[in-house]
């Protein structure tokens, strides 16, 4: 696998993630062909397939209500955004399909007018990070960002009861060349101890946390889904020295809360998630009454 796969984020893409230079919409639509659990768009269930950018682009809320309509992403050639876009999709079925319908919901009650529920999918949908979390301690941490009292001096429970999966296909274009500044968006998913299990492949945890995931976010029509600001460099593994207690006094980097809870109130920042409208859809397997 290339050097430019080599940072642990990537593994989760593994099982479609190739050596050569970006696939095009054709390859992409040949890994959904193979997949048991296939990507939907929640309007009439569409099959989402990929298909060659053509002309402008397009504005955000057109790019998503566009998706809801007719289930085909586009993918601008030799642009590694839009393949982890697509590749995010195959992985994130679920969860894209999620983000896609709430913006739609949205965009018909404000138009180009964002607010803050649709901020908080937009950073989810490109620096999204689901943290399956198995003990409510370590999820509280998190969302304090107690981050030395999390990550170095709860650093083995850490290892035994979160996994970290990027689902921010932004995060992913960024982890290519990776620094240690890169920050992300977790959104917490409780999981039991027996997910976190080694002996659970990467894979059926993976599926859970889609399904939760989606279902958190459908659950929050009105208001954004909790999510928490956080430097990827902190989790295990990740970056080298993290399990030295003077890596976490960086305040530059482990900034000390100043609000638990993050929920994009504040206007977007270019450093945490692109704005340009290509956020992806996914399939619609898990459902929310409060959807039109």
């Amino acid at each position: 696998m290339s050097t430019a796969f080599a940072h642990a984020a990537f593994e989760l893409l593994m099982p479609w993630l190739s050596d050569r230079d970006r696939p095009d919409a054709a390859q992409f639509n040949a890994i959904v062909d193979r997949l048991t659990l296939k990507p939907w768009v929640q309007r009439g269930r569409l099959p989402v397939r990929f298909e060659a950018a053509q002309g402008p682009k397009q504005k955000a809320i057109d790019y998503e209500q566009s998706i809801q309509d007719t289930g085909r992403i586009p993918l601008r050639p030799h642009d590694w955004h839009d393949a982890f876009n697509a590749l995010c999709w195959i992985a994130w079925p679920t969860l894209k399909s999620g983000i896609n319908a709430l913006h739609t919901v949205h965009g018909a009650r404000s138009g180009a007018q964002r607010g803050r529920v649709r901020d908080t999918l937009t950073l989810l949908d490109e620096s999204g990070v689901i943290v399956l979390s198995a003990d409510p301690g370590l999820s509280a941490l998190l969302a304090a960002k107690e981050w030395k009292a999390l990550f170095f001096e709860r650093r083995d429970d850490v290892v035994r009861h979160m996994r970290f999966m990027v689902c921010g296909h932004g995060l992913y274009d960024k982890l290519r060349v990776p620094y240690r500044s890169i920050a992300g968006r977790a959104l917490i998913v409780p999981a039991q101890a027996v997910m976190l299990e080694d002996d659970i492949p990467l894979a059926a945890q993976r599926k859970y946390a889609d399904a939760m995931a989606a279902s958190i976010v459908l659950g929050h029509l009105d208001v954004p889904p909790p999510t928490v600001a956080f430097p990827l460099c902190a989790i295990p593994g990740w970056w080298p020295g993290n399990d030295r207690g003077e890596f976490y006094d960086d305040t530059s980097i482990f900034r000390p809360a100043n609000g638990s809870i993050a929920t994009a109130s504040s206007p977007i920042d270019s450093t945490s998630a692109s704005t340009d409208g290509h956020s992806a859809v996914a399939p619609a397997l898990v459902s929310s009454p409060a959807l039109p």
